[in-house]
């Protein structure tokens, strides 16, 4: 005879291997959502092969016809060995100032490869005078200049919030040639006026707004070059489907 207790016992563990038994069978199977078994492409509007999106295509395709101005927010830097710049700046050095990582350099070159590959025109290339920002931008286009008004605020230079926003409007609002682009290295702060907060090595894509301001077209971050330039060369490869 099973005593009370015992079969107490083993009606809970019934009951328990019961329950996760039930949960297992009920647990979704789930899948890749770019891919199926049937073969069929999830959604015949974009392509299966695309590594990016077609919005991030699109912006880079208007690039590609110049009348841009690209504001590069300086590429990764170091975590560990200088957090904070040493103030005030003496520009005459890089010592006390926070510089690239090694990531943050390949990065760079890998940009300035991909808008050659791209053939994307450029007008110019400036740079504020900090290291981190001008090794971005010798790194991706080798010839640039130095610019004092990416500067971000400095006691020094007497730079306020207020003459940091209105350089920014005023660079992208000079005379450019319809067919090129500009490009900017410079530091968060420059664009903070914008309500954008782009992540070291991002694009923000400005045209002027007609108005005297700043018209935010797009943003960019760092890896989508690599993805652009690949899905674009596919793009050549791949025949057009028969419909």
């Amino acid at each position: 005879m099973i005593s009370p207790n015992r079969f107490s016992f083993r009606f809970i563990q019934s009951m328990i291997v019961g329950f996760v038994l039930s949960g297992l069978l009920a647990i979704p199977s789930f899948s890749n959502p770019g891919h199926n078994h049937s073969g069929a492409a999830p959604n015949s509007t974009y392509p299966s092969h695309l590594h990016t999106t077609p919005e991030v295509m699109q912006l880079v395709q208007m690039v590609q016809k110049g009348g841009y101005t690209l504001f590069f927010r300086h590429e990764r830097t170091t975590m560990t060995e200088i957090i904070r710049d040493r103030l005030p700046y003496d520009f005459t050095t890089c010592d006390g100032q926070r510089m690239l990582s090694p990531a943050g350099i390949a990065s760079s070159q890998e940009a300035g490869q991909a808008f050659r590959l791209l053939n994307i025109p450029i007008e110019q290339v400036l740079s504020s005078p900090i290291c981190r920002s001008k090794d971005t931008a010798k790194q991706a286009f080798q010839d640039f200049k130095v610019t004092n008004q990416l500067m971000v605020q400095n006691q020094t230079l007497k730079r306020t919030k207020d003459n940091v926003a209105q350089d920014l409007i005023a660079l992208v609002n000079q005379p450019h040639s319809p067919t090129q682009n500009t490009i900017l290295i410079g530091h968060l702060g420059n664009v903070m006026a914008l309500n954008v907060i782009p992540s070291e090595g991002e694009a923000i894509v400005l045209k002027p707004d007609g108005k005297g301001g700043v018209t935010v077209v797009g943003q960019l971050i760092a890896a989508h070059w690599g993805d652009v330039v690949r899905d674009l060369e596919r793009a050549k490869q791949t025949p057009e489907p028969k419909t």
